[in-house]
């Protein structure tokens, strides 16, 4: 995997969970250890420094940052909130990042949860459950008391696994309640080499927490060093139409479990993401890459602290005897990075097969592909359509990378053709096809059709596609439009779709329809008509890709605002739009080379990406990031190796007639039907 640069990195603290920080450069290029350290004034500091006591990561934390250097710590982040938010105040202050373990939400077990989650695989979620219970490490750690004093417990020991990823799943909490108390006063030793002496207790041993969601999900924890034995799931979460087995959070990998209102089984879900293995420092690496591209990290400060503010809430609510509503917030995790195959593919290696090309997807530092749905070397559309097995075998070529939807662009632009680019877009078909705009049409809605269905067998719940155009030759209104034309328009692109629409509804997958000039669905205005148009049925959403906006002068933080609840998928690609006196948007018939609004290579042009993730990330959107690489100027390798890191990385009087009313024409629905080649 190439990056931009190495990051240094210094580790300090040399105790048992030292060892595999110091072999994550060997999975995570990006790092590089240059030097460790441990403390040793004294036995006492020296042993909880050794056995990662976290009374002193605050403490180390914040001698880094007021040194000038980010911070990355062990969990928890502080032990209370007074140290956790000094820290990450300093550290805003000084404009430093802090970032804090767990990451094992990162892991394939926890984001194969997230996306069957978000992809409605039990429907919505109304409650969860989480239990970690022992008896303690009295029996097996060679050191255990500072698991009884304050700072530590069950909760604050084991707590942030559970809580990161309840919150990675569902989002964060606002209210919570508990009860806790300190069973047995006195512990007694019995591994080595403190075997026969006595622990005092200073810190509850068993902790039960109710904890109200902002999402509306009630959920309970329940930790304790009190239990001998029991038989209770890790995390198990109950959706309106089924339940989810979540694996044990302190791993990466599996079993994820799902069982769905129908189901008269649990059925074991395979993987879709990698890291499954032990992967510890994969949220180090991520915080390392967002800073060389000025994006957010995903184990952040802001998720610690409030995964702080809940444990010792929960806490202070057993005190006092009353709920707590917290003062913190974070936001879920950003998506993880994948790229859009179809600029890339080739008849020469690696460019011309599945293996191959994701392999070098995969080498670059990408853990996702969309397949162009009309490229036999990627997908065979009817296969998938008909068999899970090859689908399962697709899945099998991909060297570990997850297939993040089947784009049907091309297929979805012939649904709907007006005569004038018959001829241009006659080459999207068989050639079998051309000069047959029928029977093209009449493939190209079998090719889409067939493609949610492959979706269905591959698990994947969104279908990237374009609406086609009727009306977009009329998009500058001259001469003027008759009247009801553009009404027509979006009525006969909704007939031509609601059958597909339908299809989809009775297989799960939402249609995303790129906004993008050349289609009838092109900026906001357009999409609501469409929506309409098809009495807002629930499978017609939006691919957003913001660089589309930029070539229109459009407010594309503004557009994710407007239509949040629409964007199901989401591409990552660059534009510029530089004013000229001699060309405007409609960019003079020119070469993209000449024009003033043009595609660029990520970072290189104006869409302000850091605005972009963050306000998809406030409203929940935790789907793909797809690289689609369109650039003029660069080539597209360097373009696909640099946008991986790249990515991992806002009462007037209506006028009686309207102003051009000199210049138009008799109206009447036969004229209108000519100009939109309807007969």
């Amino acid at each position: 995997m190439e990056t931009r640069a190495k990051t240094n990195v210094g580790l300090i603290g040399c105790g048992q969970i030292s060892s595999i920080y110091l072999e994550a450069p060997h999975t995570f290029d990006i790092l590089n250890i240059v030097a460790c350290a441990d403390i040793d004034l004294d036995r006492a500091k020296a042993q909880a420094q050794r056995y990662n006591v976290p009374k002193v990561h605050a403490e180390i934390s914040m001698a880094a940052i007021e040194v000038g250097k980010a911070a990355y710590s062990e969990k928890p982040l502080a032990i209370n909130r007074e140290q956790g938010k000094a820290l990450l105040d300093t550290a805003q202050a000084k404009g430093l990042r802090v970032g804090c373990a767990p990451d094992t939400f990162l892991g394939g077990g926890i984001q194969t949860c997230i996306k069957l989650i978000d992809d409605g695989a039990i429907g919505v979620p109304v409650a969860a459950t989480a239990f970690m219970a022992g008896h303690g490490p009295e029996s097996w750690h060679a050191d255990p008391d500072f698991f009884y004093q304050v700072g530590a417990g069950p909760m604050f020991d084991m707590g942030p696994y559970y809580l990161t990823a309840l919150i990675a799943m569902l989002g964060p909490v606002h209210r919570v309640t508990g009860s806790a108390r300190i069973s047995f006063p006195e512990r007694l030793i019995t591994s080595q080499p403190k075997y026969g002496s006595k622990i005092m207790v200073n810190t509850p041993t068993h902790i039960a927490g109710v904890m109200d969601f902002a999402s509306g999900v009630v959920g309970t924890i329940i930790t304790s060093f009190d239990v001998w034995s029991h038989h209770l799931p890790r995390i198990e979460i109950y959706g309106s139409e089924g339940t989810l087995s979540v694996p044990d959070p302190n791993t990466f990998g599996g079993p994820v479990y799902l069982r769905r209102a129908q189901d008269k089984k649990w059925q074991e879900v395979e993987l879709t993401h990698g890291f499954a293995k032990n992967s510890r420092g994969i949220g180090l690496a991520d915080m390392a890459y967002a800073i060389h591209t000025d994006r957010p990290h995903r184990a952040s400060g802001a998720l610690a602290y409030h995964v702080l503010d809940i444990m010792e809430a929960i806490h202070d609510s057993s005190r006092d005897g009353n709920h707590i509503e917290l003062t913190s917030m974070c936001d879920r995790p950003l998506p993880r990075p994948a790229i859009f195959l179809a600029q890339f593919a080739q008849d020469v290696p690696p460019f011309n097969n599945l293996s191959n090309i994701t392999q070098w997807a995969k080498d670059l530092g990408y853990v996702g592909v969309q397949l162009p749905g009309w490229d036999a070397r990627f997908i065979d559309l009817d296969k998938a359509a008909e068999s899970k097995q090859y689908c399962d075998d697709l899945k099998g070529q991909c060297n570990g990378l997850e297939i993040t939807e089947i784009s049907t662009h091309l297929l979805g632009q012939l649904v709907a053709v007006h005569p004038a680019f018959d001829i241009l877009f006659d080459g999207f078909a068989p050639k079998e096809l051309h000069n047959n705009p029928k029977a093209r049409t009449a493939w190209a809605v079998d090719q889409v059709t067939k493609a949610i269905k492959a979706s269905r067998n591959l698990g994947l719940n969104a279908l990237p596609t374009f609406s086609g155009a009727l009306l977009w030759q009329t998009v500058y209104p001259w001469p003027q439009r008759p009247t009801g034309l553009v009404e027509l328009g979006f009525s006969e692109l909704a007939k031509r779709w609601q059958p597909i629409l339908n299809v989809a509804e009775e297989y799960g997958v939402d249609l995303a329809y790129e906004i993008h000039p050349g289609e009838d669905l092109h900026d906001g205005v357009t999409f609501e008509r469409f929506l309409a148009a098809t009495s807002n049925h629930p499978r017609v959403h939006i691919l957003y890709d913001p660089s589309h906006f930029i070539l229109q002068c459009l407010d594309y933080i503004g557009y994710i605002d407007c239509y949040k609840d629409h964007i199901k998928a989401f591409h990552v690609k660059d534009a510029e739009y530089n004013q000229s006196p001699r060309s405007g948007v409609y960019g003079g018939y020119q070469d993209w080379v000449d024009r003033p609004g043009r595609f660029r290579s990520l970072g290189d042009g104006q869409v302000d990406f850091k605005k972009v993730f963050s306000k998809l990330t406030q409203y929940g959107y935790s789907s793909w990031a797809v690289l689609e690489w369109e650039c003029c100027l660069k080539d597209g390798e360097q373009g696909a190796r640099e946008s991986a890191t790249f990515i991992k990385s806002m009462l007037i009087d209506t006028p009686k007639h309207a102003f051009d009313d000199f210049a138009g024409g008799a109206a009447d629905e036969q004229t209108n039907r000519r100009i939109l080649g309807l007969q």
